[in-house]
């Protein structure tokens, strides 16, 4: 049996999950598993997605769902440029009951066009504009598009195109 790294997820200071755009060329991320919710948005170029049994190849204006625990490990084959957004198990358990049962939908290839698709990727351009300004407050603003991509219905359920649970009360 293969064994996978475990990746030691950062959170950055003053917020509660881990935000960078990075460009790079040939890039390569070996197989392996954190127990944060993963999200792949890629701003140029083509990124190879390796999750679980499957092999997936996002493209500009394109983005994947990784939920927590699960194996996988990403490849380019040219100069990619891409916003990563990792969110750790315990600010989401903190607002969702039985959050450790619950997995969010991972492709969306069979949505490209629908209005939620161009939703969410309207949501992940302004999470990845207002991480490379920074700013004063940029971490509220970060923060509000974030809960906005995972729960734009507050407080009655969560984004249909994701999930549906009941949330934990304040």
């Amino acid at each position: 049996m293969q064994q996978y790294t475990h990746e030691n997820v950062r959170s950055i200071p003053h917020l509660p999950i881990y935000c960078d755009r990075y460009e790079d060329y040939r890039q390569f991320s070996p197989r392996h598993w954190h127990d944060h919710i993963e999200i792949i948005y890629v701003v140029s170029g083509s990124l190879q997605v390796d999750c679980g049994e499957n092999e997936y190849t996002l493209q500009e204006n394109e983005f994947f769902v990784i939920n927590s625990n699960k194996i996988h490990g990403t490849q380019s084959y040219e100069r990619v440029k891409v916003l990563l957004v990792q969110i750790p198990y315990v600010y989401l358990d903190s607002y969702i009951y039985d959050y450790g049962h619950i997995r969010f939908r991972e492709c969306y290839e069979t949505e490209h066009g629908s209005r939620k698709y161009e939703q969410m990727k309207s949501l992940l351009k302004s999470i990845a504009h207002i991480y490379r300004k920074k700013g004063k407050g940029y971490e509220l603003r970060l923060m509000a598009k974030v809960n906005e991509f995972l729960y734009p219905n507050l407080p009655k359920k969560l984004y249909t195109c994701h999930i549906e649970c009941v949330l934990k009360p304040a």
